[in-house]
C-alpha cells in the first residue's frame, strides 16, 4: 500500500490485492448490490436505494456516496454525495492464469478517519471480498 497526503488536502492511500479468480467474477462481486455488506468490514453495513447512490452506515454515522460503475472497463468510482475530498475507485484488472488484481485508489479527509484506520478497514474489506469471491467462483 501507497500513501500520499498533503497538510492541506486528503490523503491518498493506493493498494492492490490479488484474486485467484476471473476478473468478471471478483467485479461483479464487488459491485453485486446485493453482496456489499457481505464484504464490508465489521460494523459497516450498505445499501443502494439507486443504482448511482450508495448509502454507508456505522455504528451511528451515515454517509451517502455517489457511484458510478463502468462493466466495460471493470471499474467503479464513488464520492461523497454532499462534496467533500472522501472519494475512490477500484479497478479488477486479469492477471493471467485465471487469476485477477483489485487496485483501489482512496482519498480520505484525515479529519474523518486516521490512515491507520483507514488501511485496517481496507485490508478487512479485502479479505471479506476475497472470501465471497471464493464463495460466488465455486458456486458456479
Amino acid at each position: 500500500m501507497a500513501t500520499r497526503g498533503t497538510e492541506d488536502g486528503p490523503t491518498e492511500i493506493t493498494a492492490e490485492f490479488p484474486f485467484p479468480a476471473p476478473a468478471e467474477v471478483v467485479f461483479n462481486t464487488l459491485t453485486d448490490k446485493r453482496r456489499i455488506t457481505r464484504w464490508l468490514p465489521t460494523g459497516v453495513s450498505a445499501q443502494m436505494p439507486d443504482r448511482d447512490q450508495l448509502e454507508v452506515h456505522s455504528g451511528t454515522h451515515s454517509r451517502t456516496f455517489r457511484v458510478s460503475v463502468v462493466p466495460s472497463e471493470l471499474r467503479v468510482e464513488w464520492s461523497l454525495a454532499e462534496g467533500g475530498p472522501t472519494s475512490g475507485s477500484a479497478r479488477v484488472r486479469e492477471t493471467g492464469a485465471g487469476g485477477s488484481t483489485v487496485e483501489v485508489e482512496l482519498r480520505v479527509d484525515p479529519a474523518a478517519a486516521s490512515e491507520q484506520r483507514v488501511r485496517t478497514l481496507l485490508g478487512e474489506a479485502a479479505q471479506l471480498l476475497q472470501r465471497d469471491v471464493d464463495d460466488n467462483f465455486t458456486a458456479g
